[in-house]
């Protein structure tokens, strides 16, 4: 959905903590609070098998398909031009004047376990030797994303963080709207749902002028969250990877693990039909957060 015009009034977007952690700032995430919400009585014997489908349930799914393939293509006119299987981004990222280490963003084609063509999103942080030597990062986080609606069938994130350790791993059920977790839990999530990965590679595909506010539902960490990106101006910038004319976003942040209201985030987004991510830029309670994009691979029109 878009909404146009500067008298709108924009929804305290609910921001969840892996977006950003993906973009840039896994280096200084903080583990998730444990979810409130009860899960709903699990009617399979493993995460890896999907809800049956009844002749009803069918049926409504069909319609669903129908409208939300329409609204997604409506959406996401960039999404040959701005989504290249091989694409592949580096970012160094600092913490204030520190270098923290480097961030990647790769985006492929895949089948998942059902053997169905989808496409894969990848993104590490990795911390430098002299972050390492008091606080080593190594955190990895993939989607795979259905290549119709670019909304997410498969999730899992490793972080490695300090001492502390997660692993997770969603199965996203978009037909029924439900999110199985390993273990069984399963959570109901809201239509055309995306993950941490998915919604930025989303946002990437939509069309956007200034004044917009893209909106997108999401579901992380046994929650569900409205994401609001308000699209305020263009700019151009020079990063190590060339220098590009640019939107500056903004991702809105009401409840993070990391950020809070006090806190916000820009992302300097080209304006051309590659939207690639070339600077971003945050401001936490402890300082700032800055990720430049050093190299770009895997395309043939990176110049």
């Amino acid at each position: 959905m878009i909404l146009r015009g500067p008298d709108n009034s924009f929804l305290s977007g609910l921001f969840i903590r892996g977006f950003l952690l993906a973009l840039l700032i896994m280096l200084m995430a903080q583990p998730s609070a444990t979810s409130e919400i009860d899960p709903l009585e699990s009617s399979i014997d493993s995460p890896e098998t999907f809800l049956p489908e009844s002749e009803i349930g069918n049926i409504r799914i069909r319609s669903f398909e129908d409208r939300y393939l329409r609204q997604v293509r409506e959406e996401t006119p960039l999404r040959e031009t701005a989504l290249v299987s091989g694409e592949k981004l580096v970012f160094s990222v600092r913490f204030g004047p520190l270098r923290a280490g480097e961030a990647t963003l790769e985006f492929s084609e895949a089948l998942d376990q059902r053997n169905r063509p989808v496409y894969r999103i990848q993104s590490r942080a990795q911390s430098n030797s002299f972050v390492s030597s008091f606080y080593r990062v190594d955190d990895h986080i993939e989607s795979l994303i259905d290549r119709d609606y670019l909304t997410p069938v498969h999730f899992e994130k490793h972080l490695r963080e300090g001492k502390y350790e997660s692993d997770r791993v969603v199965k996203m059920d978009q037909d029924n709207h439900f999110a199985i977790y390993e273990g069984g839990e399963i959570y109901e999530m809201p239509p055309r749902a995306h993950d941490v990965l998915s919604a930025f590679y989303y946002v990437r595909a939509m069309k956007m002028a200034v004044g917009d506010t893209l909106r997108l539902s999401s579901h992380s960490d046994k929650k569900n969250y409205p994401i609001d990106v308000i699209v305020h101006r263009k700019e151009k910038v020079k990063v190590p990877a060339g220098e590009f004319n640019c939107f500056v976003i903004e991702p809105k942040v009401s409840s993070s693990a990391l950020f809070n209201s006090k806190g916000k985030l820009w992302i300097w987004i080209t304006d051309d039909e590659r939207r690639i991510p070339v600077l971003m830029k945050s401001e936490i309670p402890v300082g700032s957060i800055d990720a430049v994009l050093t190299r770009l691979e895997g395309r043939p029109d990176r110049n």
